[in-house]
């Protein structure tokens, strides 16, 4: 566990667990989160884990819609990561905007939540295993998504390496 801790970097800190505590601190209000009461353990990882959904919710789902409506630019990531290269502060403007992201999915999350609430106790078991596909969708997706800037990073490097696009 003090290995998590170790290499738990300021991003994750940001835009992970600051809003996975923000939706847990809501499921509180909201009386949904008795089961995490029992361990500080398990509060720690819940808030680790509705924050990493929050940030997939804020990636997968508001930023392409915020493209689409043209509200943000989006740019090749080779671009991206070669722009970073040039200039060292790129990075930091764009962790305030994923924190941003972040944070907006974790309010999104809390009015799921909050309607949640709004259902029976005997309903809420059908809605949560309706919800637990989606995030399973969610998650599966922000894999996809991560594995094609892993590739293209790979392809950028690549293409540096041969002298390629110089």
């Amino acid at each position: 566990m003090s290995e998590f801790f170790e290499n738990l970097s300021a991003y994750d800190l940001i835009n992970t667990l600051v809003p996975g505590i923000m939706v847990m601190a809501v499921c509180d209000g909201l009386g949904l989160s008795e089961f995490m009461a029992d361990s500080p353990v398990i509060a720690f990882a819940a808030c680790y884990v509705f924050g990493i959904v929050a940030s997939r919710i804020g990636s997968v789902i508001l930023e392409p819609l915020a493209i689409k409506y043209g509200k943000v630019s989006q740019y090749p990531y080779p671009a991206y990561v070669k722009a970073c290269a040039k200039d060292e502060g790129l990075k930091r403007i764009s962790m305030v905007a994923n924190s941003y992201r972040s944070f907006l999915g974790s309010i999104v999350l809390c009015a799921v939540l909050a309607l949640v609430a709004l259902f029976s106790e005997e309903h809420r078991r059908s809605v949560f295993a309706i919800l637990t596909v989606g995030v399973f969708v969610l998650l599966l997706k922000s894999w996809f998504k991560q594995e094609r800037y892993v590739a293209q990073r790979v392809d950028a490097w690549q293409k540096e390496d041969q002298g390629v696009g110089d």
